[in-house]
């Protein structure tokens, strides 16, 4: 029950779905810290879910400022972080995924600017929050692993985020920051 007691975590998408129940579990062991969505209902019943031990900012992941604007609040109310769950991602609202003759440029880059290009700019924006020695979990998916009609963006996506890790990892090391990724099925 004390795993992560007195440790710092910030969990994008934790409002809903496996943020949440990541959330759910770090706070089980002992975390306090911040989760993150772009909804405000769920964001508000996920904290109330929580307690006192997390903290819930708005922010959309894809948006530079709001990711300051995550980390400095949690910053300012917790101190240094520990814990950075990069989990923010999926669906892009209003554009279901589909097969490559239904999907347009516009479609791709939302796709990559949500599952992707967000998981970078959010280590990015982290770094100057984070302890040394902390540690960052990237969450996959198994579509990096198998193909699926219709998810090749996302897939593409998801097993640049393991790649992605494994640069990161190499990249961090000075700061002894370690850098994983789970993939949990769809």
């Amino acid at each position: 029950m004390s795993k992560l007691k007195n440790k710092v975590a910030v969990i994008t998408g934790g409002n809903s779905g496996i943020g949440f129940g990541i959330a759910e579990a770090f706070k089980n062991e002992g975390a306090s810290g911040t989760i993150t969505g772009r909804n405000e209902v769920t964001l508000n019943n996920a904290v109330a879910a929580l307690k006192s031990d997390f903290i819930g900012i708005a922010g959309d992941v894809t948006k530079s400022d709001d990711l300051e604007n995550i980390f400095k609040k949690t910053s300012d109310k917790f101190g240094k972080i520990d814990v950075l769950v990069v989990n923010a991602g999926g669906v892009v609202d209003g554009l279901p995924m589909a097969d490559i003759e239904n999907i347009t440029e516009e479609g791709y880059d939302r796709y990559m600017d949500l599952n992707l290009k967000s998981s970078y700019f959010t280590v990015k924006k982290a770094l100057p929050y984070l302890n040394d020695g902390a540690s960052i979990i990237l969450i996959g998916s198994s579509a990096a692993h198998r193909a699926a009609p219709g998810m090749a963006i996302y897939s593409a996506a998801k097993a640049a985020i393991i790649s992605l890790a494994k640069g990161l990892s190499l990249d961090l090391l000075p700061r002894k920051i370690r850098v994983n990724t789970l993939s949990p099925d769809l």
